[in-house]
């Protein structure tokens, strides 16, 4: 599996609206403060590896909490061609002020890609894409990552398994680096 880092020179602007009029995508909901709302998280319903991942990203013993996520998955459109998904998980440091500087997030990258080298031919790519986040309530300006996954298969069935289990890994991940309970 390759694991790559990158930067998006994007700022995502928290919280975000997104409309009502769209029922497969929902505003930023802070799971944190409003645990109960996670079934007004679309992808939280559908995928339930990324509803754990939520909950514990979001708990109170977190060091960490969520930015949003997504899944989309796109049929081929050829025989010959294979299917291919896109799946997020946003998360950041709740302590926001440790978070301002991008340096924090560096071993979560490495220690991931070290802890999963001997994984080969996994059907997909891992992101780590780090983000500049402002957070307009708090008049703070950090720094969240995207845990991406881009995923190729013959079906919609192998991608959801893919895709489950990468955010596997990452829900297998992160109570190693101290920042989720196990």
């Amino acid at each position: 599996m390759d694991v790559f880092l990158t930067i998006s020179d994007t700022v995502l602007g928290v919280p975000y609206f997104r409309s009502s009029d769209d029922a497969n995508s929902a505003s930023y909901i802070d799971l944190r403060l409003t645990p109960e709302k996670i079934d007004e998280v679309p992808e939280a319903q559908e995928w339930p590896v990324l509803r754990e991942l939520l909950i514990a990203i979001n708990s109170p013993q977190s060091k960490l909490l969520s930015i949003g996520c997504g899944v989309f998955v796109y049929p081929s459109s050829a025989q010959t061609e294979p299917w291919t998904a896109f799946a997020y998980i946003g998360y950041g440091l709740s302590d926001l002020e440790l978070a301002s500087d991008a340096r924090v997030y560096f071993p979560q990258f490495f220690h991931f890609s070290q802890h999963h080298r001997e994984k080969k031919d996994t059907g997909a790519n891992v992101f780590f894409e780090l983000r500049q986040t402002s957070f307009y309530d708090l008049k703070a300006n950090c720094f969240t990552v995207d845990f991406i996954v881009r995923a190729w298969g013959s079906s919609e069935a192998e991608l959801r398994t893919r895709i489950d289990a990468h955010f596997g890994l990452l829900r297998e991940f992160l109570p190693l680096m101290g920042l989720t309970p196990p």
